[in-house]
């Protein structure tokens, strides 16, 4: 049986993509406590203290971005295994590759539509993250950014 996810945090300088999240988060049938920071210079003290089951980070932050982050991540073993979403609205393919190339558990692009980003969240909540390896062998795909967004497979 896969461990439920009960606590997020994301790491955004953007509030307004902190606001968009937690409501999307709201609309979920299952409750999800959240929590979010704006300086990346914070992340190790929040994980720390929230200790989140999912990690959302915005590749694209002014102090550290999601990449510093995720490495800064990696090199403390107690939070290692937490898996991390690096997220961008950009369509750049080379991000993807990047950000899995760093050893991010899933790249996402960030949803045009408040219900597009409810669909992909409910699918990323439901995914068994008991294997962070499996989800990021399921959704790597050379040269294809994987989108979980409903507006792309028409639904």
């Amino acid at each position: 049986m896969r461990p439920p996810i009960e606590k997020i945090l994301l790491v955004d300088d953007d509030p307004d993509d902190a606001f968009l999240l937690e409501r999307a988060l709201a609309e979920l049938p299952v409750p999800i406590k959240f929590h979010s920071i704006e300086d990346s210079d914070e992340v190790i003290a929040a994980v720390t203290l929230h200790r989140p089951d999912l990690i959302f980070m915005d590749m694209n932050m002014p102090k550290k971005n999601g990449l510093e982050c995720l490495q800064a991540l990696q090199e403390q073993p107690v939070l290692a295994n937490i898996p991390i979403i690096l997220y961008s609205s950009s369509e750049l393919a080379s991000l993807m590759e990047t950000a899995y190339a760093h050893g991010a558990s899933l790249f996402f692009r960030k949803p045009s539509t408040f219900l597009g980003m409810v669909s992909a969240l409910r699918t990323i909540v439901e995914m068994d993250w008991s294997d962070p390896s499996a989800i990021r062998a399921r959704f790597y795909a050379r040269d294809r950014v994987p989108d979980v967004r409903p507006e792309a497979s028409g639904s």
